[in-house]
């Protein structure tokens, strides 16, 4: 019983799943288009990076057992997702 408390209500399970399930929607949406992958930079910047140190630094406060563990999750699943759905194909063609 002790292990599955600690899958289900570890911190960091709810970010490495939304991480998992943003690349995997990712892969099969972008695959089948031509060109090469890219990096969605200002969603990473100005989504991802922030949530993400949200995340961290209330992540911080519940090792510090000041916050309750489900709470942290939110900001860990939101972020999670936005760097893993931030990949796509540019199928652009130089036009000349």
């Amino acid at each position: 019983m002790p292990f599955i408390w600690v899958i289900i209500f570890n911190p960091f399970t709810g970010f490495l799943l939304a991480l998992t399930i943003g690349l995997i929607n990712s892969y099969y949406k972008e695959n089948s288009k031509r060109g090469k992958w890219k990096v969605n930079v200002k969603r990473l910047i100005f989504l991802g990076v922030p949530l993400f140190l949200i995340y961290c630094y209330m992540l911080k406060l519940t090792i510090s057992q000041q916050w309750n563990i489900p709470f942290v999750q939110i900001p860990g699943v939101l972020a999670g997702y936005i760097i893993g759905t931030g990949f796509y194909k540019d199928d652009r063609r130089i036009q000349l």
